[in-house]
């Protein structure tokens, strides 16, 4: 016969699931924000004639597409310290979320850039627009319409891959299922409040991303 799932477990340890729910969120959101700006600043060196700009950013995108993510994050965390460089646990785990998803966004933006014809540019030439301003107004606007139903997807990913932080002790959704499971030896009750959570964060993105995707392809 099958246990009875105890809802006291939720109620008693409510406080905690927020906390790790609370933390999720704004280092999901913050780790965003930081990979977008580097994947655009990214995308663009690697599209750049210099080599001084595009080489090294080709090698670091290679580098962490090579490895695994939890990988990095303990390069970060454990690593860097022996360097003199001693970061704490939020802003490491932030740090390696947003290396590793800024390589993807890097790749996403060069591929958006790429997509806009060469014509456009060569028209804002003829205007007399000057490098920045084709990107600034002409490319990147287009460009960024292209690259929405991507990003939303590197955006998931990037919300799931924050469970991997709990191994470095921040305190998010897998570690806040952890602590419960831990004290109320009740795995279904720990567990199943943190799938709900990232099913239905995911599943809102997803869709958002169905229907940017559905409104920029062109027809």
């Amino acid at each position: 016969m099958f246990d009875v799932f105890l809802w006291s477990v939720l109620r008693k340890y409510t406080p905690v699931f927020l906390l790790g729910f609370r933390s999720t969120f704004w280092i999901s959101f913050v780790s965003i924000a930081l990979a977008l700006i580097v994947g655009i600043l990214g995308g663009l060196a690697k599209l750049s004639r210099l080599p001084l700009l595009s080489r090294p950013v080709s090698a670091y995108v290679a580098f962490i597409r090579s490895t695994p993510l939890l990988v990095q994050i303990y390069i970060i965390f454990f690593g860097l310290p022996h360097l003199g460089m001693t970061i704490p646990t939020v802003q490491a785990g932030i740090l390696a979320l947003v290396l590793n998803s800024g390589a993807y966004i890097t790749e996403i933006v060069r591929a958006g850039i790429r997509s806009i014809p060469k014509g456009q540019t060569e028209a804002a030439q003829a205007l007399g627009m000057r490098s920045l301003q084709i990107n600034r107004f002409v490319i990147l606007p287009q460009a960024l319409r292209n690259v929405i139903p991507p990003l939303l997807g590197q955006f998931t990913y990037l919300i799931k891959d924050t469970s991997l932080l709990s191994a470095i002790g921040v305190h998010e959704l897998i570690r806040a299922a952890n602590v419960v499971n831990s004290r109320a030896f009740r795995p279904v009750e720990a567990f199943a409040p943190i799938f709900l959570s990232y099913l239905l964060i995911n599943f809102i993105l997803l869709s958002l991303a169905k229907v940017v995707d559905r409104y920029t392809t062109p027809r």
